[in-house]
């Protein structure tokens, strides 16, 4: 179950992926942000298969994640919530919490 919250919202949705691999490749997508730490050309991102969670990433200095959960049975509502991370240990941190996601624990 995927939760978001950002001040007074808390949206919650079961995101499914990847049924072989499970989040693995989110995971990817995290260790990526982490070892280029100091920046990226371009603004990558990151799509459940059912595209009901959304991370882009962006840096200017600092790490800024941009997370949308949605609807995707009757698309009646988002959510959308900016996370903003230290490029070092703050990130690190959060890799390491994706990684242990999707190895299942």
């Amino acid at each position: 179950m995927a939760e978001l919250r950002a001040g007074s919202l808390i949206a919650t949705r079961r995101v499914v992926h990847a049924y072989a691999s499970g989040f693995t490749d989110l995971a990817a997508f995290a260790e990526a942000l982490a070892a280029n730490w100091r920046g990226w050309p371009d603004e990558p991102v990151w799509e459940s298969i059912e595209h009901d969670l959304r991370i882009q990433a962006r840096h200017d200095g600092h790490v800024r994640l941009k997370v949308r959960l949605q609807d995707t049975d009757t698309w009646t509502w988002s959510a959308t919530a900016n996370i903003t991370l230290e490029p070092g240990e703050q990130l690190t941190s959060v890799t390491q919490n994706l990684r242990h996601l999707a190895s299942g624990g």
